[in-house]
């Protein structure tokens, strides 16, 4: 922990996160401790501040549609397949015109190429 504070002021970076704090030990959130980073971050104007929510308000909205659209999916019927249609069984005897003409006249499209 102490080298990747060290990482992180030698590269200019102002704050560091640990993502995976749940696995750390005493000894790491000690060396989390005494790795100061740096000066405090600077505050917001208030320009930046309504841009930023306007931002957050906008992405709101979004994900509240996102959210919107699938619950109605979830919600849906499932979709009814087609009954399958007509169907020939070849019988022993059977010619390939034979086949192809039966095929035909259940509304198939005969032979193909």
């Amino acid at each position: 922990m102490r080298e990747f504070a060290r990482q992180v002021r030698a590269r200019g970076s102002r704050g560091a996160s640990v993502w995976s704090y749940e696995h750390m030990s005493e000894e790491m959130w000690q060396a989390v401790a005494s790795a100061a980073v740096g000066e405090e971050e600077e505050e917001m104007s208030s320009a930046e501040f309504d841009q930023l929510s306007a931002s957050v308000s906008k992405l709101s909205g979004r994900v509240g549609q996102l959210e919107a659209a699938v619950a109605a999916i979830r919600s849906a019927p499932p979709p009814v397949a087609a009954p399958p249609g007509p169907t020939y069984t070849v019988q022993p005897g059977d010619t390939l015109s034979g086949i192809a003409v039966a095929s035909a006249s259940m509304g198939g499209s005969g032979c193909t190429r």
